[in-house]
């Protein structure tokens, strides 16, 4: 019970072990150290931090290719589309149709090349 003087109550006096630090504690962490475990946990964690970072990096760019093969697949419908029906049924004007039959074309002649170039280097 404290101590009452002059009307107020004196602070008791708290022992050094119940602030959580200790000589036991200090050595742990002095092993830690020599022991180079914190190096190898902090190299973990990075690890994981660039692994995570390249994670949604490849995420992105199969979303990306997905949008490309569905605008790719998309537009070869459109050609064949223009190619088979009536001449009446047709929904992109002359300009249109030169335009995206250029790129489609382009598009797999640049793919053919680029795969026959990869295969013979």
């Amino acid at each position: 019970m404290p101590d009452e003087t002059n009307g107020r109550k004196s602070v008791p006096d708290i022992p050094i072990n119940d602030l959580g630090t200790s000589d036991e504690d200090a050595a742990k962490e002095l092993a830690s150290f020599r022991s180079e475990e914190l190096e190898k946990e902090a190299r973990s964690y990075q690890h994981r931090r660039r692994e995570s970072i390249r994670d949604t990096l490849h995420k992105g760019a199969k979303f990306l290719i997905w949008i490309a093969i569905v605008i790719l697949a998309t537009m070869v419908l459109f050609w064949a589309y223009h190619l088979l029906a009536p001449e009446h049924l047709h929904f992109l004007t002359t300009d249109q149709y030169n335009e995206l039959k250029s790129v489609l074309f382009s598009a797999a002649l640049s793919a053919f090349v680029s795969g026959y170039a990869k295969q013979m280097l």
